[in-house]
Protein backbone atom coordinates (compact mmCIF):
# COMPACT_ATOMS: atom_id res chain seq x y z
CA UNK A 1 0.00 0.00 0.00
CA UNK A 2 2.83 2.40 0.86
CA UNK A 3 4.55 1.71 -2.47
CA UNK A 4 1.36 2.58 -4.31
CA UNK A 5 1.13 5.94 -2.53
CA UNK A 6 4.76 6.74 -3.38
CA UNK A 7 4.19 5.87 -7.04
CA UNK A 8 1.06 8.01 -7.11
CA UNK A 9 2.91 10.96 -5.57
CA UNK A 10 5.75 10.58 -8.10
CA UNK A 11 3.25 10.42 -10.97
CA UNK A 12 1.42 13.51 -9.71
CA UNK A 13 4.73 15.40 -9.53
CA UNK A 14 5.48 14.41 -13.13
CA UNK A 15 2.05 15.64 -14.23
CA UNK A 16 2.78 19.01 -12.63
CA UNK A 17 6.24 19.28 -14.21
CA UNK A 18 5.29 18.43 -17.76
CA UNK A 19 2.87 20.57 -19.72
CA UNK A 20 0.08 18.73 -21.49
CA UNK A 21 0.47 18.53 -25.27
CA UNK A 22 -1.46 21.22 -27.07
CA UNK A 23 -4.64 20.39 -28.88
CA UNK A 24 -4.00 19.12 -32.41
CA UNK A 25 -4.13 21.97 -34.96
CA UNK A 26 -6.15 20.68 -37.90
CA UNK A 27 -5.80 24.03 -39.67
CA UNK A 28 -2.00 23.84 -39.87
CA UNK A 29 -0.54 24.44 -43.34
CA UNK A 30 1.30 21.09 -43.32
CA UNK A 31 -1.05 18.70 -41.57
CA UNK A 32 1.19 15.64 -42.04
CA UNK A 33 4.13 17.26 -40.23
CA UNK A 34 1.87 18.73 -37.55
CA UNK A 35 0.27 15.32 -36.92
CA UNK A 36 3.67 13.59 -36.71
CA UNK A 37 4.97 16.10 -34.15
CA UNK A 38 1.73 16.10 -32.15
CA UNK A 39 1.60 12.31 -32.04
CA UNK A 40 5.22 12.13 -30.88
CA UNK A 41 4.59 14.67 -28.11
CA UNK A 42 1.48 12.75 -27.08
CA UNK A 43 3.43 9.48 -26.88
CA UNK A 44 6.13 11.14 -24.75
CA UNK A 45 3.48 12.57 -22.45
CA UNK A 46 1.61 9.29 -22.06
CA UNK A 47 4.84 7.41 -21.35
CA UNK A 48 6.06 9.91 -18.76
CA UNK A 49 2.84 10.82 -17.01
CA UNK A 50 0.38 8.02 -17.61
CA UNK A 51 2.61 5.07 -16.67
CA UNK A 52 0.58 2.55 -14.70
CA UNK A 53 -2.74 3.94 -15.88
CA UNK A 54 -5.28 1.82 -17.71
CA UNK A 55 -5.64 1.93 -21.48
CA UNK A 56 -9.09 3.44 -20.98
CA UNK A 57 -7.58 6.34 -18.98
CA UNK A 58 -4.89 6.89 -21.62
CA UNK A 59 -7.52 6.81 -24.35
CA UNK A 60 -9.62 9.39 -22.51
CA UNK A 61 -6.62 11.74 -22.24
CA UNK A 62 -5.90 11.21 -25.94
CA UNK A 63 -9.49 12.05 -26.90
CA UNK A 64 -9.44 15.14 -24.73
CA UNK A 65 -6.15 16.42 -26.14
CA UNK A 66 -6.89 15.60 -29.80
CA UNK A 67 -9.67 18.17 -29.56
CA UNK A 68 -13.19 18.38 -30.87
CA UNK A 69 -12.12 18.31 -34.52
CA UNK A 70 -10.06 15.20 -33.92
CA UNK A 71 -12.94 13.43 -32.23
CA UNK A 72 -15.16 14.31 -35.21
CA UNK A 73 -12.77 12.67 -37.69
Amino acid sequence: MLKKKKKLKRRNKMENLLPKPREMDFNAPNLAVTWKKWKQNMEFYLTAVMRGRTEKEKYSVFLFLIGEQGRDV
